[in-house]
């Protein structure tokens, strides 16, 4: 399916302080790479995947956790994709617990099982941005996210390429801000501006002939 980038979104954690974070515990099997798996419901044998409040502390509809690609879900979420019939996405197994070490029933984490493209840096915006401080160097953004070759099965929700960048359509974001969840910012892929160190590091920019 072509992608229509003008109606596909980022789905982004907004780094709320008055929603609970959660944090995993007596997770000794836990580590990035499992997470990941978690993420794309690639399931192992270990869970419930148990979490417990690390700051903020208000239980919502959509919790980050501390371990990045870690997100839980409430049942009522979990209702409304349903209802919507919204694809690439399922859930899995977890235990969380509130401030008193209370279990908090009716949460799940999420998965994301559909698989765009990676992103396409030939098709990015280059930004020149200003000094972070006064004095500073300027630095460069890239802007736009496309996926290589417009790789989308039409999915829902999608991450793109082998990253645990959340894609959502427009259908999602407009079924959130209809039902009032919170907890969540969504970026159009055309408007996404990511540093370009980013993928230098990664030696992926700039791009070589």
């Amino acid at each position: 399916m072509q992608p229509d980038y003008e109606k596909l979104y980022r789905l982004k954690d907004p780094l709320a302080t008055q929603p609970i974070r959660l944090e995993p515990y007596d997770d000794d099997w836990l580590g990035r790479s499992e997470a990941t798996r978690l993420l794309r419901g690639q399931l192992p044998p270990q869970l419930p995947l148990k979490l417990r409040p690390a700051m903020g502390g208000r239980f919502v509809d959509l919790i980050w956790s501390t371990f990045t690609p870690i997100k839980i879900i409430s049942q009522h979420l979990v209702d409304l994709l349903t209802t919507y019939g919204f694809t690439g996405w399922s859930i899995y197994d977890v235990e969380v617990r509130d401030k008193e070490g209370q279990i908090k029933p009716n949460y799940h984490g999420l998965a994301i099982t559909a698989k765009a493209g990676e992103h396409d840096l030939r098709r990015v915006q280059e930004i020149e941005k200003p000094p972070v401080v006064p004095g500073g160097p300027s630095y460069i953004d890239l802007k736009g996210m496309f996926f290589e070759d417009d790789e989308w099965d039409g999915s829902d929700f999608s991450l793109i390429g082998d990253t645990i960048t959340h894609i959502v359509t427009e259908q999602v974001v407009q079924a959130f801000r209809r039902a009032k969840i919170r907890n969540v910012d969504f970026i159009p892929l055309t408007q996404v501006e990511i540093p370009a160190s980013v993928y230098e590091v990664q030696g992926l920019w700039p791009l070589k002939d």
